[in-house]
């Protein structure tokens, strides 16, 4: 027989180790509260990973580049790249020694999860929310030359860029700390794609010359890109994964929004609704691991939608993964042919 009171579950795990010395034996240093560090779970050139307490004393990392957090243990399961938070669990109390009794060496369902399905209740979630969110504040400036000619190569206009809220920065600040100042003498430029939601402004900077920090946002996953835009119905629509390929199809006609990624997926009940509205939707990524991949997951969410590539195997070193990328190497009417061929190659009854 075993004790119960023994038996590992979230709160015997916390009461036999605290939550810093997790963070600590798996990052393998100490770490100071609140200060910036290259993130364990990317590849991260500038530091943007840090730990934080919440005013409920929750001890959270935080990832200001990706939006993404959580505790001690969804650390852990996410840096092995492990199935649940209960594998989690089972690998820090074998790691560090705990002793407790894991229910999994008696071959019990996985169902016994005793409080793993998730670590906090729904007031800390929405507490933890709100701390770990960045703001961003910026300071615009007037379009150049050079910023005009860098969009062009995607068949991308002045008037586009205003349209879908996309704006030039002089600085931008990170919860009021400037991380961006406009080189007058380089062009290394940032630019600022603008959301509001929910009575809220949200911003997504966008820095295309500067691979190390190229992508800095506070925007709710759940935002599609360029759904302000979009009109109200038509016959076709494609659901791609960056708002500078929305723009450049805006550019040769064809409606499209964009997810936050191509991990993050459209929701059943907005594609429900898009149904409603449009004939024929589409699902575009980009020809690689994560494209393939969120495209898998989305069919797998949505069995009934239509998707389709640039690539294929032959093609894939070809340099055109997007449909902006494409789109910079031939004009328009090349690209639009390029894009009907994908089209009916993926799905020969359109």
């Amino acid at each position: 027989m075993y004790d119960t009171n023994n038996l590992l579950s979230f709160d015997t795990l916390l009461q036999n180790v605290e939550p810093y010395q997790i963070f600590s034996y798996y990052l393998g240093k100490d770490i100071r509260l609140s200060k910036a560090m290259h993130s364990p779970l990317r590849k991260d050139s500038k530091p943007s990973f840090a730990l934080h307490i919440s005013k409920t004393g929750y001890l959270y990392y935080n990832d200001w580049s990706t939006g993404d957090w959580g505790g001690p243990v969804q650390f852990v399961k996410k840096l092995f790249n492990l199935p649940d938070l209960y594998s989690a669990a089972s690998k820090i109390n074998y790691d560090m020694g705990l002793g407790l009794y894991d229910d999994r060496m008696r071959g019990d369902s996985p169902e016994k999860y005793h409080g793993f399905k998730t670590q906090f209740s729904q007031s800390e979630i929405e507490l933890i929310a709100k701390e770990s969110s960045i703001d961003i504040k910026i300071k615009q400036r007037e379009w150049s030359e050079e910023d005009l000619e860098y969009w062009a190569q995607f068949g991308i206009t002045k008037e586009i860029l205003v349209y879908y809220n996309v704006f030039p920065c002089e600085k931008v600040y990170v919860n009021k700390t400037i991380i961006y100042v406009e080189n007058k003498r380089v062009f290394k430029p940032a630019y600022a794609y603008v959301y509001f939601k929910d009575g809220e402004y949200s911003y997504k900077i966008y820095q295309p010359l500067t691979p190390d920090s190229k992508w800095i946002s506070n925007v709710d996953l759940s935002v599609l890109q360029g759904w302000d835009q979009m009109p109200e119905n038509g016959k076709t629509l494609i659901i791609t994964k960056s708002q500078k390929d929305v723009m450049t199809l805006f550019s040769l006609g064809i409606p499209s929004v964009a997810t936050q990624g191509e991990l993050i997926g459209v929701k059943p009940h907005i594609y429900k609704d898009l149904k409603e509205r449009f004939r024929f939707i589409y699902f575009l990524n980009d020809f690689d691991r994560a494209g393939i991949i969120g495209t898998k997951k989305q069919k797998k969410l949505i069995p009934d939608i239509k998707y389709f590539f640039l690539q294929t195997l032959d093609t894939r070193k070809n340099g055109f993964k997007d449909i902006s990328d494409h789109r910079k190497g031939h004009d328009a009417l090349q690209t639009v042919e390029h894009l009907r061929n994908c089209l009916t190659r993926w799905n020969p009854q359109h």
